[in-house]
């Protein structure tokens, strides 16, 4: 952000920012943009947080795994965020910022 990589505008299309930010702004309108920025960044680090926690939690108990050997032969993984998560969504994000690298490089090749 301080570098100017990425803006906020940049991370309203990613579905989790975009979702935090809206109601950290409505429920604190008068907040400064940097301030918004930050705790929208908690709130976001706080949901991932517990939902990994609590995801893992179940994956464990379903599992039935009983020791580290059972843990290691398991077939699937173990410790993971909720589907209900659905933060993966920032294609157009990634998206965008290679567009913009492209044209950065393209303009510091041929100057």
């Amino acid at each position: 952000m301080r570098a100017g990589l990425i803006t906020v505008d940049d991370l309203l299309d990613v579905r989790v920012f975009s979702r935090f930010h809206a109601v950290v702004v409505a429920r604190y309108p008068e907040l400064p943009p940097r301030r918004v920025l930050y705790e929208t960044i908690r709130r976001m680090v706080d949901y991932l947080v517990s939902d990994v926690i609590t995801q893992s939690q179940k994956n464990i108990v379903e599992s039935s795994v009983d020791s580290i050997q059972a843990v290691r032969a398991h077939s699937r993984q173990l410790i993971s965020l909720s589907e209900n998560s659905n933060i993966l969504s920032c294609e157009s994000l990634c998206d965008k910022k290679a567009r913009r690298f492209s044209v950065l490089k393209y303009r510091f090749l041929h100057i």
